[in-house]
């Protein structure tokens, strides 16, 4: 059956929205908590992950075509846990999901337009870690940065590979991990996170203020 034609056959079928999902499943203190944040979700991730002395003003800097998709994947960030100290068990693998995307759009901004570098696929297809290798060949904190996003990509990758080939039975089987080993992966990839976002943030300096481009 072509892909059309199933298409056709899952039209009756209407999800909720997702105002609906919130205002039916999610607490009111926490739907009012987001409204607040409302077009400012990845300043408040940002600001949560990364101690800062002043408020962070990343729109400047990204501008629409880079800080909307952030924007977006840090709600979902939210929506999972407002904040990452309440993160806990399997929440983490959503969370580091959306979390991905939301700062892979930072590391495109920088390379892209601040620093004027092409990124090269290592595999004639988009992959998310040749942003990452881009940023280890150039060494120095930027391959620091790079090296932290890569060991996080691995651990979201394990997230999703879950299956194994039971000794015994020779069945394939599903791995189901405690949530202390959910609890092990969070505090090691929020620890990536928050060592590469400083350091990113650093490396930006007045950019994510709004400031002024001095080195223009």
């Amino acid at each position: 059956m072509s892909f059309s034609e199933t298409r056709a056959r899952v039209q009756g079928f209407t999800g909720a929205s997702t105002p609906e999902y919130q205002l039916r499943y999610m607490a009111q203190e926490t739907l009012d908590t987001l409204e607040s944040m409302r077009h400012r979700f990845v300043e408040h991730l940002t600001r949560d992950l990364v101690p800062l002395d002043r408020e962070p003003d990343l729109r400047p800097w990204l501008g629409s075509k880079y800080y909307e998709p952030a924007n977006d994947n840090a709600r979902e960030c939210l929506e999972t846990s407002l904040t990452v100290r309440h993160l806990y068990g399997r929440k983490i693998s959503a969370w580091t999901y959306s979390a991905l995307k939301c700062y892979d759009v930072f590391l495109l901004k920088h390379i892209q337009d601040d620093r004027k570098e092409r990124i090269v696929s290592l595999t004639g297809k988009i992959k998310e870690r040749d942003v990452y290798e881009h940023l280890i060949a150039k060494g120095g904190t930027l391959a620091e940065i790079g090296q932290a996003f890569t060991y996080i990509y691995q651990e979201r990758s394990g997230f999703q590979h879950v299956q194994y080939i039971d000794d015994a039975s020779g069945q394939r089987m599903a791995r189901r991990p405690s949530q202390r080993a959910y609890n092990v992966k969070r505090d090691l990839i929020v620890g990536w996170f928050r060592d590469a976002l400083d350091k990113l943030l650093r490396e930006l300096g007045g950019k994510v203020y709004g400031e002024p481009d001095t080195d223009s």
